[in-house]
């Protein structure tokens, strides 16, 4: 016989400035201690430790004691089936167990397939955020659905309730791909005798948004950077987003980066989106990406850190007002902006796929259409030999 016992509990030194901090189910699985996450956060103030559960005053107070039944129902299946079975449990087994079993509620699945695919390594953690988001988004459109109930109807009735929140068309068409992601898994994993309801299903286009840094606007950021015109506490914003201006790389790259990816005037490393493809990248740094590179690592070896990603964001808006450059400016344009340059500069498509780490070259096309100026500015090639 098993022994398990559990109970919920939040993490005390995960708390956010807004006084959240995440649920995990605490179980002690043959004397093994697990802590498994339950993709919700509460608000410590209002959460009743020996009910646990949240107080009635909590804003997802319903939603996440849902959640909270689920989980205890869950623990109490596993432990009863694995004594019939006369299986001896681990909380390695446990947890898969806990992570698998979901009853006939999609919306269950949904949000434990995230969190075991996270577990398991197969999804990152930058994907596993946007995941979870979207299945508790689901949740909250449609608590209780069995697999058989998803149709088109109720797809067509979500991307309605997703306009009604105001999710614009990249929005909608993000959340019912990673839908139908895991409609396929539910349907593979029950078994259940049902077709693909997406094979009806018109998922939106995707709607051009890239913007990058025209060249006068790179050229004016950087030397206000460079003559250290930049306020001391916007100056750290600046130097990474400068540093992806110039090398292409994601805010989670950046993030990331290290001594040991400089080698030399080489910048070699994995990036973190394509990490489970083992996709590399290496490349010669142009020289002002060497000087930001070398500055970036100094500032590091101070035992500094970039902000929060909010934060680097509002950072990069109070510069472009002061400015008076790209009013939108975020970090990622930073990638855009490099790739904008490198074709303008006359870099090669095919490089330049090679450098983004773009696994199909259409997408490394968009930013050939993002040059406007290019096209007017060789035209004038028939200038030379015809008046």
């Amino acid at each position: 016989m098993n022994s398990v016992t559990y109970s919920i509990v939040y993490r005390k030194d995960a708390i956010n400035i807004r006084g959240e901090a995440p649920l995990y189910l605490q179980v002690f699985v043959n004397k093994e201690r697990d802590f498994i996450p339950l993709s919700v956060k509460v608000d410590v103030s209002l959460w009743d430790p020996d009910r646990q559960q949240c107080k009635p005053k909590h804003k997802d107070a319903d939603l996440t004691n849902d959640i909270i039944d689920i989980a205890v129902s869950k623990a109490k299946e596993i432990h009863r089936d694995a004594n019939r079975a006369g299986l001896t449990l681990s909380k390695r087994i446990f947890r898969d167990k806990f992570y698998l079993l979901f009853g006939d509620n999609f919306t269950d699945f949904f949000i434990s397939q995230v969190e075991r695919r996270y577990s398991n390594g197969v999804i990152s953690k930058a994907t596993h955020k946007t995941h979870l988001s979207l299945a508790m988004k689901f949740k909250r459109f449609a608590s209780k659905v069995t697999i058989d109930q998803i149709s088109k109807d109720l797809i067509d009735s979500y991307e309605a309730y997703l306009m009604r929140l105001g999710n614009n068309v990249n929005s909608r068409r993000t959340a019912l791909k990673v839908l139908h992601t895991y409609i396929l898994m539910a349907i593979e994993h029950t078994q259940a005798n049902i077709s693909d309801p997406f094979d009806k299903v018109k998922i939106p286009e995707e709607l051009q948004t890239r913007e990058s840094l025209k060249e006068e606007e790179l050229k004016l950021l950087l030397k206000c950077h460079d003559d250290r015109l930049i306020p001391d506490y916007l100056y750290s914003s600046v130097l990474f987003f400068l540093l992806s201006c110039f090398t292409g790389m994601r805010l989670a790259d950046v993030k990331l980066f290290n001594r040991s990816w400089v080698k030399g005037i080489k910048l070699e490393y994995t990036p973190l989106k394509t990490a489970r493809m083992e996709k590399k990248v290496k490349f010669e740094l142009s020289a002002v990406a060497q000087r930001l590179a070398k500055e970036a690592l100094v500032y590091l070896d101070t035992g500094q850190t970039m902000k929060a990603d909010q934060t680097v964001n509002d950072h990069l808006k109070i510069v472009a007002n002061e400015l008076h450059i790209n009013p939108k400016l975020h970090f990622h344009m930073g990638r855009h902006t490099f790739a904008t340059t490198f074709i303008r500069r006359g870099g090669s498509v095919e490089v330049l796929q090679r450098i983004l780490c773009h696994s199909k070259i259409e997408t490394t096309m968009r930013y050939v259409g993002m040059i406007d100026d290019r096209i007017d500015r060789e035209m004038k090639v028939f200038d030379s030999d015809y008046k």
